[in-house]
């Protein structure tokens, strides 16, 4: 057997996924010093396809295709090392490899050493040089070169922001059948840019594109648009058939929307059973909602018997991934002693959290208690930046404490002018009391 046709049968059925046959022909065109054969046995070992996943042998055949001057070999032995995966991580070694491939013409190489540079690992941040070598990936036909290239046109990072630009280059990489290029090209068709206004229609058909693709961001987006109505018909049947799809390829996010219409009965037959399981993969997956909802079914007992001690697992895995919400709920367990040890300065430290996490009702509970001087020293000064932060993001609890302090002068100058304008902002928020104390200030002629 010749050495060409080794290496054409490794690449075939490699690409065929006939992974069994492909190591036999690899092994065979790597043994004939053919980088395409090394460099093919690596990728086999590398993600356990016909053999045992083994990185340090996969490393093993990147260096032989590397050796033999094959730039894929080195950008995966790059990548090797940009990662640690069977190699201890270092950047500045993934950063010679990347450069060495790109030398040699493989448009990852020129692709890695772009991300390298708008990153700043190895090198120092630098969006002009990241933006040369995307051009120089995109040039080689590789749509994510293209596709990153526009993101910096759109996002104006080391070049003057140009949605035309952007525009241009999303498109090049969608019809490169790039997945990101697809969905950047979506997201960038429902925005509102310049003098372009949103099509939603346009975007649900690159969204289309990129599930096609099996991009799992694309097909979640996908079923989003059928939820919302957005450039199709609302179809909450279609949306889970694709919330499915996204799930299945283990995207949290779509684990997480198909657990809300199970629990909702949202184009499906409700079924809380099955709102439990896809919340539990979700929250496996690090999805922030996902596991509060789980706390949320603990705390309140659905279809589960109700378990505070559980629902604070739930709730803290939830503020771990800087979820307000859980964060707040978690405070509260602790603060009526629910599940967990009553314990004050706890409850006080995740409400914080919360807070700092823009989560309103954790500002008002601040607030509340160091007006109160409930477990903290009173501070109405205190109390009414969480009141003011919470009121600042449209949360009519913040909204109406703020006003009343206000109204009473209470670690404010008394100013009832003041107060009506914030009564009023709580009523437009519908925080009743709001209203029917701008309505009593209004008439005194305030």
């Amino acid at each position: 057997m010749s050495a060409t046709v080794s290496a054409n049968e490794c690449e075939n059925f490699y690409e065929s996924k006939t992974y069994d046959k492909a190591v036999t022909s690899c092994q065979d065109s790597c043994n004939q010093n053919e980088g395409i054969g090394c460099k093919s046995l690596g990728n086999l070992y590398f993600y356990g396809l016909g053999l045992e996943k083994n990185y340090s042998q996969a490393i093993t055949y990147f260096e032989k295709a590397c050796n033999m001057n094959f730039g894929p070999g080195c950008n995966n032995l790059g990548t090797s090392y940009y990662y640690g995966l069977g190699v201890k991580q270092d950047y500045n070694k993934a950063y010679a490899y990347y450069e060495k491939a790109c030398n040699m013409g493989d448009k990852n190489g020129c692709y890695n050493l772009g991300v390298s540079f708008e990153e700043g690992k190895a090198v120092q941040q630098d969006y002009s040089k990241a933006s040369a070598y995307f051009e120089k990936a995109c040039n080689m036909n590789f749509g994510l070169g293209c596709a990153s290239l526009g993101y910096l046109h759109h996002n104006g990072l080391g070049t003057k922001q140009d949605y035309s630009k952007a525009n241009t280059y999303y498109e090049k990489a969608c019809n490169m059948n790039s997945a990101s290029g697809c969905l950047l090209l979506a997201n960038f068709s429902s925005e509102d840019n310049g003098s372009v206004k949103p099509d939603h229609s346009k975007a649900f058909a690159y969204y289309k594109k990129a599930c096609d693709l099996d991009d799992e961001s694309g097909c979640f987006k996908l079923g989003i648009s059928y939820t919302q109505g957005k450039g199709v018909q609302q179809d909450y049947t279609q949306a889970n058939t694709y919330y499915e799809k996204a799930c299945s390829m283990n995207y949290g996010p779509g684990c997480f929307k198909l657990g809300n219409s199970y629990f909702k009965g949202q184009g499906i037959k409700q079924d809380y059973s099955k709102a439990i399981t896809y919340y539990e993969k979700a929250c496996k997956l690090d999805n922030d909602t996902g596991c509060y909802n789980l706390g949320i079914m603990y705390t309140e007992g659905i279809d589960v018997q109700q378990d505070y001690s559980k629902a604070n697992a739930y709730y803290e895995k939830a503020c771990n991934l800087n979820y307000g919400a859980g964060c707040n709920n978690l405070g509260s367990s602790y603060h009526k002693g629910r599940g967990v040890k009553h314990d004050y300065s706890k409850a006080n430290t995740y409400f914080e959290k919360a807070c700092s996490m823009n989560y309103a009702r954790g500002c008002v509970t601040l607030g509340y208690f160091y007006s109160t001087g409930n477990d903290v020293k009173q501070d109405y000064s205190k109390a009414n930046t969480y009141f003011e932060k919470a009121c600042s993001m449209n949360y009519g609890p913040g909204c109406f404490n703020l006003a009343n302090s206000y109204d009473t002068g209470r670690g404010v100058t008394q100013n009832r002018s003041t107060a009506k304008k914030y009564y009023q902002k709580s009523c437009d928020l519908d925080a009743l009391k709001g209203c029917f104390t701008y309505r009593i200030l209004n008439e005194q002629g305030y």
